[in-house]
């Protein structure tokens, strides 16, 4: 930072008429070369931008309005402002690119897949579970699916498993079921027969009869309990409820070990709040939003190649986008700690002081 400010200050907030050229130059250093999150300082980034915004105002000024000296050294500073202004829109033109890239990886509209996995993984492969654990990561998946009208966690988790039932373990499933026979056994001593037959709408004799029936249909998940459930689909219906109920996809500690868990919230994102997300979000535009983030992007990524002007165009195109897009703006704030204050402060800056250097070397103002 501090070199990067004595940077600034050499080449330009002393002001153009005060050095010649040649001292212009030899006092000239680098813009950082690269820009990278959650090393990059704010502070340095804000700096940049100013720096930007100088250079672009004075290199229009010198360069279209009419200068009363010599047309050698208007060349040459053009030339300092280009090299030093090419620089700086690169390295700030890097993190636009970056946050366009993520916002791009996050709206996959035509990819629910990488889309669902965006969601859930982060940049180094880790999921949300493993660094957050299963309850936040449910969490933050009901919480979404209630944004778009998906309100009742059992009908989602429900979804999910008849989605893909090999989520669930089959042998979880048959030990859910041994234990729902130990309960209904356990009621059949208690209460009497009277309580099994009103638990199954049945018109058993004895508790014999009814304990014969509990070891038939409901001693294993198999076709025999799915048949006094009414089908499989209502079988695991009844147990997702319960589990709903039991809170046990929330407070269970080793839920891992019951459900493949990447595979679940996979499945959830991708195939039931993607098409719900991009329902909503299709109606809000969200179709040509992308087309036109993929060519800004795409401008970023070739930026070196445009003239300087274009160049400048290019990076305010960019921030403009960046601003009319609410949740690109957020990506910017969370990746290089930069907000939408802070860089609408840095629009509203006062020319005077570059009016007076720009004066001060024969340009008219």
């Amino acid at each position: 930072m501090r070199q990067l400010r004595k940077f600034i200050k050499a080449t330009n907030r002393v002001g153009l008429s005060e050095k010649s050229v040649p001292e212009i130059k030899a006092s000239q250093r680098s813009i950082p070369g690269y820009a990278d999150p959650g090393t990059t300082d704010s502070d340095e980034i804000l700096e940049v931008f100013e720096l930007v915004y100088e250079i672009e105002y004075k290199y229009h000024a010198i360069k279209n309005n009419s200068f009363s000296g010599m047309q050698k050294r208007k060349d040459n500073i053009l030339k300092i402002l280009s090299e030093v202004g090419e620089e700086a829109v690169a390295f700030i033109a890097e993190t636009f690119e970056k946050v366009f890239s993520q916002w791009l990886e996050n709206h996959a509209l035509t990819d629910p897949e990488a889309w669902a996995r965006a969601r859930f993984y982060d940049d180094g492969g880790d999921s949300l579970a493993e660094i957050n654990g299963f309850s936040y990561a449910m969490d933050l998946l009901t919480d979404e699916c209630s944004r778009y009208g998906l309100n009742r966690i059992e009908d989602l988790i429900l979804e999910v498993i008849q989605i893909d039932p090999s989520i669930i373990s089959n042998s979880f499933l048959n030990d859910w079921v041994s234990d729902e026979y130990d309960r209904y056994v356990d009621e059949l001593e208690y209460e009497g027969v009277e309580g099994i037959n009103n638990r199954f709408n049945k018109e058993f004799e004895s508790e014999e009869e009814a304990r014969e029936f509990l070891d038939k249909y409901v001693s294993a998940y198999d076709k025999d309990y799915f048949e006094i459930m009414g089908s499989e689909k209502e079988a695991l219906a009844h147990i997702v409820e319960e589990l709903v109920e039991m809170e046990f996809f929330e407070n269970s500690p080793n839920v891992e070990n019951f459900i493949d868990v990447d595979e679940f919230f996979l499945t959830a994102y991708e195939k039931i709040l993607f098409p719900a997300w991009f329902k909503y979000w299709a109606s809000m535009g969200i179709v040509e939003t992308r087309k036109n983030v993929e060519s800004v992007h795409e401008d970023l990524l070739n930026i070196e190649k445009l003239s300087l002007e274009k160049q400048f165009l290019t990076l305010n195109i960019a921030k403009n986008t960046n601003h009319q897009n609410g949740s690109m703006m957020e990506y910017y704030e969370e990746m290089w700690g930069v907000d939408y204050i802070a860089l609408e402060k840095l629009s509203d800056m006062s020319v005077d002081e570059w009016d007076d250097d720009l004066r001060s070397i024969g340009v008219s103002v």
